[in-house]
């Protein structure tokens, strides 16, 4: 709608706050003159009179198939006073990171008001630099005042004047603020009948204050995402298969929606089809966008993959200047959904930031680093989770890797892994960080799995194999080792240590599960490669010789003699008494005494064992649970049921305090066997209440359908009817240390 060919423009004479636009100072030969004390004005025609409500600038027109949205959560000052003014405030700042769709929300803001005929003055300016500011302010000036001056700073400091005395209504938008100083002094007045709207990329401590509401603008909603396909295909509705899945694939981002579907309609494709090009990491992304020659959608000025180059670029002159786009090469390897701030600042990130930048980059620069990249929109640093976790875009992850060389991206991927290994603890209370730094090291692997094999196999890739098997998470282990196993035949070859690592762990962890058959069968082909490549006294090997033994034990009793006789005998002679590898055998021993029956040599053997594990280990190593379990369970099957359930009980308040919730399933074992012993006694009023809360968290944790929430339920059911009680001691949710 042009504003003079508006229905329903109104004509009417100057105000006197409008005609107030001569200065004090004589400019190009027009103003006003001073002297002898007497003001002599200068005879200047009268401007013509306005037609308004008036438009300065070009509002971009709505996006094809716009979808209104609400906008997301509001960041304002830290007082009380400073929210309640922020909640009428006329400033509001909407800042995100680029292709969100901030201008797009801006202009149809802009054209309601317009259209509702709630302001008289519409002014759209380009907020680029001070200068395009500037610009716009002067053409502003230039209509609605008709100022002497000519010097765009002084068209907008009488701009600014106007606004702050004129009765119009008024809405003043900045687009694309990229430098929060250069608005210093130009920002518009804050009165009641204005309305300013700035977009930004930034979120720069500079933006907030008491009188503005600073938005954060985010991506699509899968709703809002599923609607836009849904309405830009409906011409044809053959290409939405697979529209879901490529919401997700572009994580719902405005922009890339929009120029993805001009993609698709150009070329036919469905949905499903871009998903398996965008899914082919040798595929680029300028090759998976409207190319050279081809119209953008929406007049985009940039393509998806050149959106963030200009925050990338500013990033890297920020000081601490040049940290920060090693960084966010480094993070565009690991997990868009939450990176540990703590990574970049361990020893290994700072040695390869002095590398690369020649000059010496403390914790404090890197972290600053970080927060430029949050700044910019660049990446997210949430300050309400205990790690400070970073999330990214996997476009914008995917668009930083593109631009990296080949060799920067190796070396990146080794500085990310030594990082991930730094900052894991050996023992892990937290199991959300253990499980971030699991997600982190799998997407490594994803972006960067040769890197991590090269010259050998990274022991951050060891790490999370045996952290997944320390969870109690068997399943995952299994898959995760059958995987590191087939990586390293490919990469290392069938021979190299590496790969025999690999496969042993393999087999333990199929025992874990309960596949004792094919544990030994994995351990009985590992042995003699182990023997032939590391030779007979490797801790590997004499490893592999102790497994073997322990799950044959399980349904063969003369490994145990074997075990006795033959291997304790080589452990001793190569790694000596104190060695955990020695309790652990052990240990096995006295367990394999217990199941045979012979109590009192199996309590015997086990306080022994227990004793040398205390001086040689300390009182809260993992191997000392196993023991303390075992000797209760000796204590109970001896027919002292009570004093069972006080050692168990004794135990877990043990394990919660020095391991937290980090091995849930041992520790639903040790509850398990809490609830038995407990209607041993004769106490199942207790023992049922002990089983109510076992159920909620073993279907909590591995299903309604799992043989241990099965086997659980059951007793409830039997426990509950008085006549139906009868000790059984067949309890399928025994850990194997108890059985």
């Amino acid at each position: 709608m042009a504003p003079d060919d508006s229905a329903g423009a109104r004509h009417e004479p100057p105000r006197a706050a409008d005609t107030a636009r001569y200065a004090a100072t004589i400019e190009g030969g027009t103003g006003v003159q001073i002297g002898d004390g007497n003001v002599q004005h200068l005879h200047l025609p009268l401007p013509e009179p306005l037609a308004w409500p008036i438009r300065v600038g070009v509002v971009p027109l709505a996006a094809n198939c716009f979808q209104p949205r609400a906008l997301c959560e509001h960041r304002t000052g830290t007082d009380r006073a400073a929210v309640s003014r922020a909640a009428v405030s006329p400033i509001r700042v909407l800042s995100g990171l680029g292709g969100v769709g901030k201008t797009q929300l801006a202009a149809d803001h802009a054209e309601s008001q317009w259209a509702a005929g709630a302001i008289d003055l519409l002014v759209w300016a380009t907020a680029t630099s001070r200068e395009s500011v500037l610009t716009g302010y002067a053409d502003a000036a230039a209509r609605i005042i008709s100022p002497v001056a000519t010097v765009p700073a002084r068209m907008a400091e009488q701009l600014l004047t106007w606004l702050a005395q004129t009765t119009r209504r008024w809405l003043i938008v900045l687009d694309d603020l990229q430098d929060p100083g250069d608005l210093t002094r130009l920002w518009p007045p804050t009165i009641a009948t204005g309305q300013v709207l700035v977009t930004t990329r930034r979120r720069d401590v500079a933006l907030a204050r008491a009188d503005r509401t600073i938005t954060d603008v985010n991506v699509f909603t899968s709703g809002e995402a599923d609607a836009y396909l849904h309405d830009v295909l409906a011409d044809r509705p053959y290409l939405l298969e697979g529209a879901d899945e490529l919401a997700r694939n572009l994580g719902y981002l405005p922009l890339a929606l929009a120029q993805v579907a001009a993609y698709l309609l150009d070329r036919d494709l469905t949905c499903s089809e871009y998903c398996t090009r965008l899914a082919d990491q040798r595929t680029k992304l300028p090759d998976l966008l409207p190319g050279p020659g081809e119209l953008l959608p929406d007049d985009h000025r940039n393509t998806l993959a050149a959106t963030w180059s200009l925050s990338l670029r500013l990033a890297d002159r920020m000081e601490p200047a040049g940290v920060s786009r090693p960084l966010l090469v480094m993070a565009s390897l690991l997990d868009p959904n939450g990176i540990p701030t703590v990574l970049f600042t361990t020893p290994a990130v700072l040695r390869h930031l002095e590398k690369v930048l020649d000059k010496k980059v403390t914790a404090e620069q890197a972290r600053d680093a970080l927060y430029i990249a949050h700044r910019l929109n660049l990446a997210t640093i949430g300050r309400e989770t205990p790690n400070r976790m970073i999330r990214m875009h996997a476009l914008v992850q995917r668009a930083i890797g593109e631009t990296t060389s080949e060799s920067d991206r190796e070396n990146a991927a080794r500085v990310c892994a030594d990082a991930l290994l730094f900052v894991w603890p050996p023992v892990e209370r937290d199991t959300a960080f253990a499980q971030t730094l699991r997600s982190n090291t799998d997407a490594l692997l994803v972006n960067a799995e040769a890197h991590l094999w090269a010259p050998r196999g990274h022991e951050v890739l060891f790490r999370a194999g045996e952290s997944l098997g320390g969870s109690e998470l068997l399943a995952a282990a299994i898959t995760y080792h059958e995987n590191l196993c087939a990586s390293a035949m490919h990469y290392l070859g069938p021979d190299h240590p590496q790969t025999l690592t690999a496969r042993y762990a393999l087999a333990e962890w199929r025992g874990e599960t309960g596949d004792s058959h094919a544990a030994v069968s994995a351990l009985t082909g590992l042995l003699p490669d182990l023997i032939r490549i590391l030779g007979p006294d490797h801790e590997d090997t004499l490893g592999a010789r102790h497994s073997l033994l322990h799950w044959k034990g399980q349904f063969e009793p003369a490994a145990r003699t074997a075990a006795a006789d033959g291997l304790l005998p080589d452990l001793l002679r190569v790694f000596g008494p104190q060695d955990d590898r020695v309790l652990r055998l052990r240990l096995d021993l006295a367990r394999w005494l217990r199941r045979s029956g012979d109590l009192v040599a199996a309590v015997e053997a086990l306080h022994s064992v227990l004793a040398d594990q205390q001086a040689a280990l300390g009182a809260d190593h993992p191997s000392i649970t196993k023991t303390r379990f075992n000797i209760a369970m000796c204590r109970g099957e001896a027919g002292h049921p009570l004093d069972a359930v006080a050692m168990l009980e004794e135990l877990l308040a043990d394990e919660f305090r020095v391991f937290g919730a980090s091995r849930p399933h041992w520790q639903l074992s040790i509850r398990a066997e809490v609830a038995y012993w407990q209607h041993e006694a004769g106490d199942t009023v207790a023992a049922v209440a002990v089983l109510e809360e076992l159920l909620v968290d073993q279907v909590r944790l591995g299903g309604p359908d799992h043989p241990r929430t099965s086997y659980t339920r059951r007793k409830l059911e039997a426990w509950r009817q008085p006549l139906s009680m009868h000790p059984d001691p067949e309890i399928p949710g025994r850990s194997r240390e108890g059985t």
